[in-house]
């Protein structure tokens, strides 16, 4: 799965692994992006109360627009997915850009 940052009708921002299927796109792990002071980033669990984490669709309605992470952001997911995982290098992706 590449690793994609979604922008949804909620006005949320959403980073996660994910692949285009018919009608929208199945994602994992997702995280939702905060914006912090002094500009800073952070994630969060989106939907923190469900199993979301395990998959599931976000129709292509509820997606304004679906884009490749940049490499910073996929290093900072992937440790902040899998803590205990040493990495400086973001997961392989393909170009996967889309305009809804």
């Amino acid at each position: 799965m590449d690793l994609i940052y979604f922008k949804v009708l909620s006005g949320e921002e959403v980073i996660s692994k994910g692949k285009k299927v018919n009608g929208g796109w199945y994602v994992e792990d997702p995280a939702m992006l905060v914006h912090m002071k002094d500009y800073k980033i952070g994630l969060a669990n989106w939907l923190p109360y469900t199993k979301i984490s395990e998959g599931t669709t976000i129709p292509d309605s509820a997606i304004i627009f679906a884009v490749d992470v940049a490499e910073d952001m996929a290093i900072y997911y992937t440790k902040w997915v899998n803590p205990d995982v040493e990495t400086n290098e973001a997961p392989t992706t393909e170009s996967s850009e889309t305009l809804i």
